[in-house]
């Protein structure tokens, strides 16, 4: 299943040959992660596109391209919400994606009060340092303490990214064997 993401490089080439079908699903969804990573002239197209699952009328949705690449739309948006971890990109009030199921299921698991919406505001603002008004009467440094002692949340220089679960020693590492979810 996992597969196919070993071919999305953040190298995006313009000059690709399409043999068939996959390869082009491919390089369509190749071409929206350089835009974001690099802040292409559609970045915000193209992290709308990945995920809040708007596209533009006659152009692939996501859910189909990944659909066709037989990858679930969640894993490819976990490991570019690390990409930003990684790269330390910040998109503030850019996108409104809804947290993957499976990162709402390990959070419930925990028991923690409000840290939903929590997870939720960090994971649409990635690279924030702060929350906004509403969330004053929570305990956030709790919350993003507990969920960053599980590897759900990460920080980095204040700035907080969901990512899912970081790999200790990335060394010789497999992502596809770190982030089973959906295997």
């Amino acid at each position: 299943m996992l597969a196919a993401t070993r071919n999305l490089s953040i190298n995006y080439q313009n000059d690709c040959s399409y043999e068939d079908v996959e390869d082009e699903v491919i390089a369509i969804i190749r071409k929206h992660v350089w835009n974001i990573l690099n802040r292409g002239k559609f970045h915000m197209e193209s992290l709308n596109w990945l995920f809040a699952s708007k596209n533009k009328l006659g152009e692939f949705d996501y859910a189909d391209c990944c659909d066709l690449l037989d990858v679930h739309p969640d894993l490819i948006r976990i490991r570019l919400q690390y990409e930003f971890y990684r790269q330390e990109l910040v998109f503030m009030n850019k996108f409104t994606g809804v947290v993957p199921a499976v990162l709402r299921d390990e959070v419930s698991m925990l028991s923690l009060q409000y840290s939903g919406p929590v997870l939720q505001y960090v994971w649409s603002n990635p690279g924030t340092d702060s929350f906004p008004e509403e969330f004053k009467e929570i305990d956030t440094a709790k919350i993003i303490e507990s969920l960053c002692h599980e590897g759900i949340i990460a920080i980095n220089e204040q700035q907080m990214y969901v990512t899912g679960r970081i790999p200790i020693d990335q060394q010789n590492f497999s992502w596809s064997k770190y982030w089973n979810f959906y295997d």
